[in-house]
């Protein structure tokens, strides 16, 4: 791919130049071979992005991944269109545990909200 590399600390983010090449390419620094782009041997995908759809009902007849996302959008007051993706472990590549995302966040400054405390929010005002 061409296009543009954003370094972070710890990672990078290519954004192709290619408007058929929707999605951003999330690199670990151990890949970014100086910039780069020979980073096959350690980058994942599978492959597809899913269209999840939500219950009509949302969380009032079901409480998966998709209805959280949908009810914490119209909470927000945005577009009720969300992607939900996976947090994997650099070291392991598994899925990130709870306790390591809620350190990524706090690191990051960014807000964690967990399932159970949409679920709360839900039965208290819906």
């Amino acid at each position: 791919f061409v296009g543009t590399l954003e370094l972070m600390p710890g990672f990078a983010f290519l954004m192709p130049d290619n408007k058929n090449m929707p999605f951003d390419i999330f690199i670990p620094n151990s890949a970014l071979n100086g910039g780069k782009q020979n980073f096959s041997s350690e980058f994942r995908t599978p492959g597809h992005m899913a269209l999840l759809r939500a219950n009509e009902k949302l969380l009032d007849q079901r409480r998966g991944q998709t209805e959280l996302s949908i009810a914490i959008a119209n909470y927000a007051g945005v577009t009720p269109c969300v992607t939900i993706c996976e947090m994997l472990d650099d070291k392991t590549g598994k899925a990130l545990s709870k306790e390591d995302a809620m350190e990524y966040a706090r690191k990051h400054n960014l807000v964690f909200i967990g399932g159970d405390e949409i679920l709360e929010y839900w039965e208290d005002n819906h």
